[in-house]
C-alpha cells in the first residue's frame, strides 16, 4: 500500500472505529479472565525547551507518566 494511502486511512473515521473496536474488545477478553487492564497516559506531542536558542527535544518516559486503570465506554 502506498504511503500516502496508508495515511489517509490511518487518519480516517473507518480506521479509528476499528482500532476502538479492537481495544474494546481485547480488554473484554482480558477482564474475562481476571487481568485488570492499565496504560500509560503520554503526551501527544513531545516537550520542547529553548536552551540558549537551540531547540531540545524531551520525550516522556513511562517512570515520570503516571498510570491510571483504562475506562471503556
Amino acid at each position: 500500500m502506498p504511503a500516502d494511502k496508508l495515511g489517509r486511512y490511518m487518519t480516517s473515521e473507518a480506521f479509528l472505529s476499528r482500532a476502538n473496536a479492537a481495544v474494546k474488545k481485547a480488554v473484554r477478553n482480558l477482564e474475562e479472565k481476571g487481568i485488570q487492564p492499565a496504560y500509560v497516559v503520554r503526551e501527544s506531542k513531545e516537550a520542547a525547551t529553548e536552551v540558549s536558542g537551540d531547540v531540545v527535544k524531551v520525550s516522556v518516559g513511562a517512570s515520570s507518566a503516571k498510570r491510571k486503570p483504562l475506562k471503556v465506554a
